[in-house]
């Protein structure tokens, strides 16, 4: 039996599965490796050559899920499901803290991988429920905190990371996705397994300096948003499992205390030097404040 522990925005998660049937390494999840301990969530993994069928009430469906609610425990198909539950390749039945996770067995799964790991510890779901929101962003180290370039897809999150490596020597955590959770002592952002096309995912837990909403404009301008535009500049990036009635509630109140108490600006930006200077000089003044 492989049993190995991750450390994931200090929840920690350990994943068992027989040792013939786990693929060699750890792929994405190797830096978010943790010694045993106790665990927050525990997967057991199994190759299969059929899924256990549904049971509950359907709750959720779209081209590639299918949920059902059966008392506590929740039973999730991932797949190309537009034929139904054959096509689905993978089986998550959460109870409390323990999931029971079936793959089927295919020429194109020859054992679990790192990536159907990954995707069986439901981490929308997991870190929403933790004070924690799973935010699609750029995510750099600038003096000892964390900078989050969040925005639609195509504007610029990546390019403007880039350029805070290039010109200020800030360190670039993940290309693509940040952790954000409430602690005691305010908001501290996560590294996350996930990366994006960057390919750049790095274990990390630093204080938020500031989450940035990127807009494209031909001139640069900064300033400090509150409110509901600092509510929705959060929440347009954040990943939900939208028929989770408790997880929406329990996102809507972590979002909300971050548009409060975090830093949170809109950045109209060039994908120039000039619009590093602009968002740096703010955070200077105000980044101790």
């Amino acid at each position: 039996m492989r049993v190995d522990y991750y450390n994931i925005a200090g929840c920690i998660i350990k994943v068992t599965g027989e040792e013939s049937q786990m693929k060699p390494g750890l792929g994405v999840l190797e830096p978010f490796a943790a010694e045993p301990q106790n665990a927050d969530l525990t997967l057991h993994m199994h190759l299969v050559d059929e899924l256990d069928p549904p049971a509950g009430q359907l709750t959720f469906r779209d081209a590639g899920r299918q949920v059902y609610a059966d008392g506590e425990r929740i039973i999730r198909y991932e797949g190309t499901l537009e034929q139904g539950l054959d096509d689905a390749y993978l089986r998550i039945e959460r109870a409390g803290q323990q999931s029971l996770v079936q793959v089927r067995k295919s020429t194109a799964v020859e054992g679990i991988s790192p990536k159907v790991v990954l995707r069986s510890m439901e981490l929308t779901h997991t870190v929403t429920q933790r004070n924690a929101l799973l935010l699609h962003a750029s995510h750099i180290s600038y003096h000892g905190k964390a900078i989050l370039f969040t925005a639609p897809s195509g504007t610029g999150k990546s390019t403007q990371a880039a350029l805070w490596e290039k010109h200020e020597k800030a360190e670039v955590i993940n290309g693509d996705r940040a952790i954000v959770k409430q602690e005691e002592a305010g908001f501290y952002a996560w590294g996350v397994p996930y990366s994006g096309s960057s390919q750049i995912s790095k274990q990390s837990c630093l204080p938020l300096g500031a989450i940035v909403y990127l807009k494209q404009a031909e001139t640069n301008s900064i300033r400090r948003i509150a409110g509901l535009a600092a509510f929705k500049a959060i929440w347009e990036g954040c990943s939900l499992d939208t028929w989770s009635r408790e997880d929406v509630a329990k996102l809507t109140d972590t979002v909300l205390a971050a548009a409060q108490q975090a830093k949170i600006y809109l950045l109209e930006c060039t994908p120039t030097e000039e619009a590093v200077r602009v968002l740096k000089e703010m955070l200077d003044q105000e980044m101790d404040a």
